[in-house]
């Protein structure tokens, strides 16, 4: 593990001018620019893609990175060989890339002319940053020897990561946001087979990672971050709202009306105010939250053209669900799906009721109301569900003590299949983990 922090001079909580930038811009965007100002029409790259030693002597000082070129130990002086050693100009390089600023054209870095203008709009090309953050690994470093939990999942620990500060507003432990990004990843991967050697060195590189991912927030401004406390700025609030899809008031707000299909006796149903720029995974979140869901199983949404949208698994042929919005597969005169789990093979239909706007007294996604309670998981699918009310509600049923006990309900207690409790579905709604 390389010793430079990744972010090198990207100093969280500091702000300046970096060659005459407004000092009241966060320091990764005066790096950035003076980055792609640098590039202009073209620089030549080394024969591995990296930029040339030469030029990374200039960049180092130009953009105050923090690497250290030849850097002198005690008597010695260890040479550089490559551009590949410095570590905060490498992830500059690279998210200027991932969002599109620059790119490679035949061994020589170049501009995206197209995305100049971005340099000139501070509030744009934060936003652009962002989400090149939130999408690419590029943050987190690949000097263990071996792909670290975090590198593999990367956006699914970025969205934790986010969650968490969005959530849980307030000042929070980085240890704390690291142990719960372990929790999430690790049950993915076989990691009970490690040895203890091991595993501790996977858990001190998933920690490692979820710092320098927070260290690439705060260069944003998004969060303030001093040792090992954490908490999310004006601004991070703003931008994780933009990415979860939340409307400003006043912009448009579309009303679904999401159906378990194959459900009677009552009907189960929500109906769920969003922006129509909301990306498919936050509406499984959503959708898991507002039916009553535990998001115990792998979930699709199969479009009306056929496209079937999902998490991002290398054995499932999905469309990535985080690459498409709710508007892009719903309007007026289009249905959507949503199967959750494969076995019991939960089907619901969802449509579009009503186009509004946003209201400044609500948060979104908002459940505007709602019908029937929720199926257990694991019952069955709609038969066996079935099979479970008409158990409960005959006091003599030879199971119903049984499915009383598997639902933790106390055996007097009367289940009541149309409960629906609105308040408690948007206190849900607002705790999206």
């Amino acid at each position: 593990m390389p010793q430079a922090s990744l972010t090198g001079g990207l100093e969280p909580l500091s702000r300046g001018t970096v060659d005459g930038m407004d000092s009241d811009q966060p320091r990764a965007l005066a790096q950035i620019r003076d980055l792609v100002a640098w590039v202009g029409e073209g620089r030549k790259l080394t024969q591995t893609g990296r930029v040339t030693l030469g030029d990374a002597r200039v960049l180092v000082d130009k953009l105050d990175t923090g690497d250290r070129i030849d850097p002198v130990i005690g008597d010695r002086v260890f040479k550089t060989p490559t551009s590949a050693e410095l570590i905060g100009l490498t992830q500059l390089v690279e998210w200027a890339k991932a969002a599109s600023l620059i790119r490679v054209i035949k061994q020589r870095l170049v501009p995206v002319k197209k995305h100049v203008q971005l340099l000139d709009d501070p509030a744009r090309l934060r936003s652009v940053l962002f989400d090149a953050l939130a999408a690419r690994n590029f943050a987190v470093d690949t000097g263990y020897g071996f792909e670290t939990l975090v590198i593999v999942d990367y956006r699914l620990a970025f969205d934790t990561v986010a969650s968490i500060l969005y959530t849980h507003p307030g000042r929070l432990s980085v240890a704390k946001i690291a142990e719960a990004v372990w929790d999430i990843l690790s049950p993915r991967w076989h990691t009970d087979d490690l040895t203890e050697p091991q595993l501790r060195s996977w858990r001190s590189a998933n920690d490692s990672d979820v710092r320098e991912i927070l260290e690439c927030l705060a260069a944003l401004d998004a969060v303030s971050l001093d040792g090992d406390i954490v908490e999310l700025t004006g601004t991070g609030h703003a931008e994780l709202g933009r990415r979860r899809g939340e409307p400003q008031p006043g912009e448009e707000v579309w009303r679904l009306r999401i159906e378990l299909s194959e459900v009677n006796d009552p009907i189960v149903w929500r109906r769920l105010d969003l922006a129509p720029r909301t990306s498919l995974a936050t509406l499984h979140e959503a959708l898991q939250a507002a039916m009553g869901w535990h998001n115990a199983h792998l979930h699709a949404f199969p479009a009306d053209d056929g496209t079937e949208y999902g998490p991002a698994l290398d054995d499932l042929a999905f469309r990535d669900e985080q690459d498409a919005t709710v508007a892009d597969v719903l309007g007026p005169g289009r249905e959507l799906g949503y199967v959750y789990d494969f076995g019991d093979d939960w089907r619901h239909r969802i449509t579009l009721e009503l186009i509004t706007d946003a209201r400044e007294d609500r948060a979104y996604p908002y459940c505007a109301d709602g019908a029937g309670a929720c199926p257990a998981e694991d019952a069955g699918g709609p038969g066996g569900w079935a099979t479970v009310k008409t158990a409960l509600a005959a006091p003599a049923h030879p199971d119903r003590i049984e499915y009383h006990t598997w639902l933790g309900l106390d055996s007097t207690a009367v289940f009541d299949p149309a409960a629906f409790d609105r308040d408690h579905t948007n206190k849900r709604l607002r705790n999206l983990t």
